[in-house]
């Protein structure tokens, strides 16, 4: 009768006991949605009066803290949506709580400064106590900002609304003039282009609206979950929201006075995949190869630079940008020995780790199909410099490395021709290629630190990675080994294709 009688005395301290079964639950009302009552209630595991009332002071604590942090952070998001301005200039967020308000100017829709004012009454009830440190500055800056945006209210006014009203661009003239500044190859750009249609159709739009229908924070929020939501890698989420973000900011640099509301803090920061989490590069089967280098295929008759590209994959495992940044002074001859010298002596090559950076024999193999001699003519033919990239293509205008020139346009050919990877969790691309050498010189039996000095691979431990170095001629003979034997009349066609080019 006790218990009974104080679990259902619904005022000071017991007011969030309820009694059910012999057990009492912590019971809390919620916000009424749609006109009904709603409410939380979570057990407390005890019969005993006493313990209840402990654990609901904790749990009271914890459901306070709970809420007060997803007010502050609705805060924040509201705040994103407002704009500030100084001297007649758009400030950041940042800048706003580092400044002066009192001489700030603040703008913003009606609806959002409605429910700013709503959470002002809010949080100023709250225990100063309770508060971190930062969200202390949240608010302090909500109370320097709510009179102006009362006056906004008594006002009705939507500075942000009305300015549009004048504007003349498009969303196409904005894409157009992001990637027009980039100077990206027209493969790059088409890309990007797509992209960017493809997400603004997400939110029903085309890129012959005016540019202010994208250019709202309700709009941005909506392709930003639906990019939260894509089943992709984190990477290619931050590819998503990098070409979202340009197409915001290249808004502001033809208009700054019309598209000036600070909307790119409303995108996530998504973490790229960690290499431990992508799936694992597998080597292509001998069919696969032969497919690749069907004399039926006609793929590296017009790109013979990816056709190089993935030989020197295949033979002596380089990486696709090792392979696709080589100068003409890498090609070197030591003592008698053609090579490959991978270096990182210029700002297009991304070389991986120290082990990467090493002077590599040529197969023989290779030399046989033409590698050198294609080089050689090349350079001869250019009149190029030992400095001059012996494959232009994968080099964008700037000057920078074209990260997807010879990778993408591979992985696309394999898929074109019908080769994908039987077990979903594993992947076949370019990388493909570097796995290839490293079985092969192991089913020739070329001892470990050797395949190690060849492709470049660190090893496993000390031993591997710091005394297992070997002069050229001792690599020599066993990259003279490598060979692919079943792919000799495949080899042989492509010789004389790339003679005559």
């Amino acid at each position: 009768m006790f218990k009974k009688c104080m679990a259902k005395c619904y005022a000071g301290p017991d007011k969030n006991l309820y009694l059910r079964g012999k057990i009492f639950y912590y019971m809390i009302e919620l916000p009424r949605e749609n006109g009904k009552r709603r409410y939380y209630i979570k057990s407390l595991h005890t019969d005993n009066y006493y313990e209840a009332r402990e654990k609901v002071k904790d749990m009271a604590n914890n459901v306070d803290k709970t809420q007060i942090n997803k007010t502050f952070a609705r805060l924040r998001l509201l705040l994103r949506q407002l704009t500030f301005e100084q001297n007649s200039r758009p400030i950041d967020l940042k800048t706003m709580c580092s400044s002066n308000s009192a001489t700030t100017k603040v703008y913003g829709d009606i609806n959002v400064v409605n429910e700013l004012l709503k959470i002002h009454d809010t949080l100023n009830e709250i225990k100063a106590a309770m508060l971190t440190p930062e969200q202390k500055q949240n608010l302090n800056l909500l109370n320097q900002i709510a009179p102006k945006l009362e006056i906004l209210v008594d006002n009705t006014l939507n500075p942000i609304t009305s300015v549009k009203t004048n504007e003349k661009y498009t969303i196409g003239d904005v894409i157009d003039s992001m990637l027009k500044k980039a100077k990206n190859s027209p493969e790059v750009n088409l890309r990007k282009r797509q992209l960017l249609e493809k997400m603004i159709g997400w939110v029903d739009l085309k890129t012959t609206d005016k540019y202010s229908k994208f250019y709202t924070a309700d709009v941005i929020q909506n392709i930003n979950e639906r990019i939260g939501n894509l089943n992709v890698s984190g990477s290619v989420k931050c590819n998503y929201t990098r070409e979202m973000t340009n197409l915001i900011k290249f808004a502001n640099i033809l208009d700054a006075d019309m598209y000036k509301t600070n909307l790119i803090e409303l995108i996530s920061d998504f973490k790229k995949t960690k290499n431990s989490e992508r799936k694992p590069h597998w080597p292509f089967t001998e069919s696969e190869l032969k497919q690749i280098f069907s004399t039926k295929n006609d793929y590296f008759k017009s790109r013979p630079d990816v056709f190089w590209h993935a030989l020197i994959g295949l033979f002596v495992g380089a990486r696709c940008n090792a392979a696709a940044t080589l100068q003409y002074g890498d090609i070197i001859n030591e003592n008698g020995i053609d090579c490959i010298n991978f270096q990182n002596n210029d700002k297009t090559k991304h070389l991986k780790n120290d082990a990467s950076i090493r002077i590599v024999p040529i197969p023989k193999q290779l030399l046989d199909i033409g590698f050198v001699d294609w080089v050689n003519r090349q350079k001869q033919k250019l009149n190029a410099t030992d400095k001059a990239h012996i494959f232009p293509k994968a080099i964008t205008k700037s000057g920078d490395y074209e990260e997807k020139y010879s990778s993408r346009g591979f992985i696309k050919y394999i898929k074109d021709i019908g080769i994908t990877a039987a077990n979903p969790n594993k992947r076949l691309d370019f990388h493909s290629l570097r796995k290839n050498a490293n079985k092969r010189y192991e089913k020739l039996g070329v001892p470990g630190t050797i395949i190690n000095d060849i492709i470049g691979w660190e090893g496993r431990d000390t031993r591997e990675k710091d005394y297992s170095q070997n002069e050229l001629e001792e690599l020599k003979p066993y990259t003279d080994k490598m060979n692919y034997d079943f792919l000799n009349d495949e080899f042989a066609y492509w010789k004389k294709v790339m003679k005559d080019l």
